[in-house]
């Protein structure tokens, strides 16, 4: 059985943060994982927070259900997608974590996790990438069936509307079960939509996500906000952090950082 010890971070669902140093939102990718280091296993930065402090989903835990970013066109959903998949990269080993993504964009993928040997990029319009479903979705009846749990494979698909129009009924519902089962059996999956047109699964598909990131002009003012924790010391407001994370009744707005080596028009 996997397993990971408690986050000292705000994550979803919140918990007291621990004694961590103070972050700011213009900090480098790298400078803030390194602040954070050492995180526990199975640990995703999704972002910072208004008062600076890290938003951490944990890999491991199902009731977050799968996860959705959301934001109009060319609104940087592939380079937020990127910036999570790396820390989920740097902070665990690919003996615990398998990541794989399909996307439009593979050369902005590959060198990330092929590196490292942490998985594949498929290109969304291949059949290898229908036919990935398709595994995860067996493995996962596999592993509800009681096969062992030996590492948590990361399915993180970047254009969902472009993966859609290409897959039959069959596969479009074996996608449907992974976003509603696969958490469960230790496949997380990750879709990124941009608005626009898009075939009619792809609201449902979003619908089944229990935690969704979206852009936001004026994300809530009290979300994520120094004063809500008493062990959090007091930070000037941040007007515009760009996204909001919705898990359950959990609300938090967060600044995603750039990834490495990407640049921000992503």
């Amino acid at each position: 059985m996997l397993s990971g010890p408690s986050v000292n971070a705000h994550t979803i669902p919140a918990v007291q943060p621990g004694r961590w140093v103070k972050l700011h939102t213009d900090e480098t990718f790298a400078a803030v994982l390194e602040h954070l280091k050492p995180l526990p296993p199975y640990a995703m930065l999704l972002g910072l927070c208004a008062d600076g402090w890290p938003l951490i989903f944990d890999l491991l835990d199902h009731t977050l259900g799968s996860l959705a970013i959301l934001g109009e066109s060319a609104a940087g959903n592939t380079a937020a997608l990127a910036s999570m998949l790396a820390s989920v990269v740097e902070l665990n080993r690919p003996e615990d974590v398998n990541v794989h993504v399909i996307t439009s964009r593979t050369e902005a993928f590959a060198g990330l996790l092929e590196r490292r040997g942490f998985g594949r990029v498929y290109p969304v319009d291949d059949m290898a990438s229908r036919i990935l479903v398709e595994e995860f979705s067996k493995l996962a009846g596999e592993r509800q069936a009681g096969m062992a749990v030996d590492r948590v494979q990361v399915l993180a698909i970047d254009g969902l509307a472009a993966l859609l129009a290409g897959m039959d009924q069959g596969q479009v519902n074996a996608l449907k079960w992974l976003l509603r089962v696969g958490p469960q059996t230790g496949i997380r999956l990750i879709i990124a939509h941009s608005g626009g047109e898009a075939p009619a699964g792809c609201r449902q598909c979003v619908d089944l996500c229990l935690t969704q990131i979206n852009q936001a002009s004026n994300p809530p003012a009290a979300a994520g906000r120094a004063g809500e924790n008493p062990h959090v010391d007091p930070a000037p407001p941040v007007p515009n952090l760009g996204y909001v994370v919705r898990s359950g009744s959990d609300q938090r707005a967060i600044e995603i950082l750039n990834p490495p080596n990407f640049e921000s028009s992503i």
